[in-house]
C-alpha cells in the first residue's frame, strides 16, 4: 500500500498504466472522502518518468503517494484471505517464501521488498496487534528477530538495520489483519527520502536467489548448532 509525507498538497504518482491508475484514484475517493473529486495534473519527472498529481481538497490529509507497490495493492485489495495464513498452509520454498518455522512464529521474505533480505517475523496467531499476542510469542519473535539480523549480517554485510511495524491500516499496514515485523537490511548510500517513505526502490537480486541464500545460510546454523 502506498504511504509517505506531506508535500505539495498533492498527490504524486509515476508510470501508471490506466487500470492502476483506475483503481489509485478509487482508493484515494474511498480513503480520504474528499469534498469533490481529485484534480489530476500529468507531466514527466526529470528522468522523463510519467507523472500524475491527485490534488484533494477537503479530505482528511494530503499526502505524497508512489505507486512503486501499486502491484501489491491491488492484489492485496483481492485477497478475501489472510496472505500469512495461506502461506502458513503451502509447503515452504520459493513459492511461499517462508524460510523459517518455530512454534509459535515463523519468518517470510517480502514479495515486494524495500531492500534486499528484507524479511517478516510473523506469528502464527492471526491477530491485529502486538498486545493480544501472549508473552511467550512475543519472546519467539523478538528471538526470531535477532536471529535473523545476526543471518542478515552474515550474508549480506549492511551497515544498518531498519526494524519496526506498522499496527493497523492508518500506519500504513498493508495486511493489517495479521501483525508482523520488518527487518530492512541497510547500506550506506542505498536509498534516499523517497525510498524509505515513499516505497520507491529498484532491487539488485531475485527473490528466488533471495530464498536460496537466507535458506542455505539458515541450514549451515542449524548444522553448526
Amino acid at each position: 500500500m502506498p504511504t509517505a509525507g506531506k508535500i505539495g498538497g498533492g498527490k504524486f504518482l509515476a508510470g501508471l498504466r490506466a487500470a492502476e491508475e483506475a483503481v489509485l484514484f478509487l482508493y484515494v475517493l474511498k480513503l480520504y472522502k474528499p469534498a469533490s473529486a481529485p484534480k489530476v495534473r500529468r507531466g514527466h519527472t526529470s528522468q522523463g518518468r510519467g507523472l500524475i498529481i491527485l490534488q484533494v481538497q477537503g479530505g482528511v490529509m494530503q499526502t505524497l503517494w508512489s505507486p512503486w507497490r501499486m502491484r501489491y495493492m491491488m492484489e492485496n485489495n483481492k485477497n478475501e484471505t489472510c496472505i500469512f495464513c495461506d502461506a502458513l498452509r503451502q509447503t515452504d520454498g520459493v513459492e511461499n517464501l517462508i524460510v523459517w518455522r518455530g512454534e509459535r512464529a515463523f519468518v517470510i521474505l517480502n514479495r515486494f521488498p524495500y531492500t534486499t533480505g528484507h524479511v517478516m517475523v510473523v506469528p502464527v496467531a492471526h491477530v491485529d496487534t502486538l498486545e493480544k499476542l501472549d508473552s511467550p510469542t512475543r519472546s519467539e519473535m523478538m528471538e526470531l528477530m535477532t536471529e535473523m539480523m545476526i543471518l542478515l549480517r552474515e550474508e549480506y554485510r549492511p551497515e544498518a538495520f531498519n526494524l519496526g511495524a506498522n499496527i493497523g491500516a492508518a500506519a500504513g499496514a498493508g495486511i493489517a489483519e495479521h501483525v508482523h515485523l520488518h527487518i530492512v537490511p541497510r547500506w550506506q548510500g542505498d536509498t534516499n527520502f523517497m525510498s524509505t517513505i515513499g516505497e520507491t526502490r529498484v532491487i539488485p537480486e531475485d527473490l528466488t536467489e533471495t530464498y536460496r541464500r537466507i535458506r542455505a545460510r539458515l541450514d549451515d546454523r542449524l548444522h553448526k548448532d
